[in-house]
């Protein structure tokens, strides 16, 4: 089994459902299927093979979501690019991982342009958002163009997924290599361990989908849950959100939890359909756990996350803190 097969399967028994919400747009998971097969048909007449790695430098958008899926659907390898490196980091990462294709964001379009001379391997920019400047492919345009079956790719659970970039505080950047496998465990994990996700189900991400948070979206469309894409952090606009949309899970690192408690309106918003909010990435003062328990419930999970490749994993453990 691979990423593919279970967003397929979704797609199967949930066709009609909302899997994904960004702003104004919504897709059902029939629609995500299609607009994800479409990208990796694309990406694959243009001329990338299987195991090719692709780069993605986008801030949270529907496509997003797409860009994640179409490349596994279709055997290409997942570069996941940081919004706040400077030019000289991205292409660090752009030649490290030999990448030949890039989906970047309209808003990165002048930083990414300044590197490509330097990027030999790269040949296929793709703007995703907004309009494709010089040398630009369009995305939409790619998508109008290709066909919305499944790409004629065989894709087995030891085939690399994604190369991801982490870096301690020497040297640079290593890329980690993560495989359909170990993106599936994730997957069973998540289900498993602490979040009760049922049909129905909503969950908001705040935080960069590039990054950990990215892990909350499968698990949630699988269920025939819908994932709901906020361009970032702002207590107003999430509250608002929990409030519109149900959402009934949450995935915060603690200092959100910190502003969202000492949000001044905190107490206008109904919360009451949260039953999961999900924290890591930083130690949380007992205090501060303490009292968002007794704001919101006792509903927290922390979550653990290990990138170790093959054996990555995403746990979590649930309970009461200790007195």
């Amino acid at each position: 089994m691979n990423i593919g097969d279970l967003l397929a399967k979704a797609a199967v028994r949930f066709p009609n459902h909302t899997a994904v919400v960004f702003k104004d747009t919504q897709l059902t998971t029939k629609e995500l299927l299609e607009r994800v097969y479409r990208l990796g048909n694309a990406l694959l007449s243009l001329g990338l093979k299987k195991g090719d790695r692709v780069a993605v430098l986008l801030n949270n958008c529907h496509q997003s979501v797409e860009c994640f899926y179409g490349l596994a659907c279709s055997g290409l390898v997942l570069v996941p690019m940081n919004s706040r490196y400077s030019a000289r980091e991205h292409l660090y990462m752009l030649n490290d991982s030999d990448a030949r294709a890039i989906l970047l964001g309209n808003e990165f379009q002048e930083v990414i342009a300044s590197v490509l001379p330097e990027a030999p391997m790269m040949s296929w920019p793709v703007c995703v958002t907004g309009e494709a400047g010089e040398g630009m492919l369009s995305y939409e345009n790619l998508l109008a163009k290709a066909s919305s079956q499944k790409p004629d790719v065989e894709i087995f659970d030891h085939d690399m997924i994604n190369l991801r970039y982490t870096a301690g505080t020497t040297g640079q950047p290593k890329g980690v290599i993560h495989t359909h496998r170990s993106n599936v465990i994730m997957v069973f994990n998540n289900l498993m361990e602490g979040l009760r996700i049922q049909e129905g189900d909503a969950v908001a991400l705040t935080a960069p989908v590039t990054h950990a948070s990215g892990a909350m979206i499968l698990p949630h469309i699988v269920r025939g849950a819908k994932v709901v894409l906020l361009p970032g952090f702002d207590e107003r606009m999430l509250l608002e959100t929990i409030q519109k949309e149900r959402i009934t899970t949450l995935y915060l690192v603690p200092t959100m939890i910190v502003m969202l408690l000492a949000y001044p309106e905190l107490k206008k918003y109904d919360l009451s359909s949260l039953k999961n909010i999900r924290y890591g990435a930083s130690p949380i003062s007992p205090n501060v756990l303490k009292r968002a328990i007794e704001v919101f419930g006792n509903i927290f999970v922390q979550g653990i996350r290990v990138d170790r490749g093959e054996h990555a994993h995403d746990a979590s453990i649930e309970g009461r803190p200790c007195a």
